[in-house]
């Protein structure tokens, strides 16, 4: 009897120890549940609309229209990083700096809610708020051509930890880069810029912090530079393919070097199939190539 309750006793011990290694250890690695992400957007935006005025799409579109291709967006950077830092390590600093692009469509039922859907991906790149994303994201503002929906009431972006943020106004843009710079207004709140680096060579490594599909969120990923090409033989046709992966959703995602600065930022993916009905993609897939804007081509959107 004594040496079943010494058992016994020994049992519960390695059960509580075990259970502790359990407890503790997924402590130090943080897990969020994305799948709530936009009904908890949703209803941080309308909690915020009551205080903080939003620039809708109509507006934001006036203002976006008299932006040139001359226009500079004037701000102070952060210093470059000079330092490697571990790819743990990284992630945790800079997805700080990385926003979610949202759409928010107004409810056409009065009894349901609006729709709030992840649309892209920016980059903060200083503290008063200047952003950086494609100029794509904001073509239907840019672009006098383009159509608005009528039912896209809001384009707002939203930090790591949930804060919505108007986006003020675009202050500037190249259609050939797809680059656009912009600013949100931060309320007073501190925000996390990446340091705008260097352009670098074939063979680098280098970190891509997207919201891969819109819906996994945070994503990060690894590759190298493939080569560094351009298009229609202007500065502004640079691009850096790379073989870290992304996908719709990333557009306007950091690229970044070992030192965690910004060397790059998502453009856009072509796929390539082998065979004669490639435009019918009827055949057999094969790669997908990965281009990136060099950091450069930012740098000639700032004074």
């Amino acid at each position: 009897m004594r040496f079943k309750s010494r058992s016994l006793v020994l049992l519960i011990c390695l059960a509580g120890f075990c259970f502790h290694c359990w407890a503790v250890r997924p402590n130090d690695v943080k897990y969020i549940n994305y799948g709530v992400y936009e009904d908890t957007v949703r209803i941080r935006l309308m909690e915020r609309c009551k205080t903080v005025p939003f620039t809708n799409v109509k507006t934001l579109r006036e203002q976006a229209q008299t932006v040139t291709e001359f226009s500079r967006a004037q701000f102070t950077p952060e210093k470059i990083s000079k330092k490697n830092i571990s790819v743990p390590e990284l992630v945790k600093l800079r997805r700080k700096g990385v926003l979610v692009i949202c759409m928010y469509s107004p409810p056409t039922n009065p009894l349901r809610n609006g729709t709030v859907l992840v649309g892209a991906t920016a980059i903060v790149l200083s503290k008063d708020g200047v952003c950086a994303s494609n100029y794509h994201v904001f073509q239907s503002f840019l672009d006098k051509n383009a159509d608005v929906s009528r039912h896209d009431s809001l384009m707002f972006a939203v930090s790591e930890d949930g804060e919505v943020y108007s986006i003020d106004k675009v202050l500037a843009s190249n259609k050939n880069a797809d680059a656009a710079i912009f600013r949100i207004n931060p309320r007073g709140d501190q925000l996390y810029p990446i340091p705008m680096g260097n352009d670098v060579e074939t063979g680098t490594r280098v970190h891509a912090i997207t919201h891969v599909g819109g819906t996994h969120l945070y994503y990060y990923s690894q590759g190298v530079v493939a080569r560094t090409v351009n298009w229609d033989c202007i500065p502004w046709g640079n691009r850096t393919d790379i073989t870290a992966d992304y996908a719709k959703g990333s557009s306007g995602g950091p690229i970044m070097d070992d030192r965690a600065n910004l060397v790059a930022m998502v453009s856009t993916t072509h796929s390539v199939y082998f065979g004669s009905d490639e435009t019918t993609y009827q055949s057999p897939f094969q790669m997908t190539v990965k281009s990136t804007i060099p950091v450069s081509s930012l740098r000639r959107l700032c004074k």
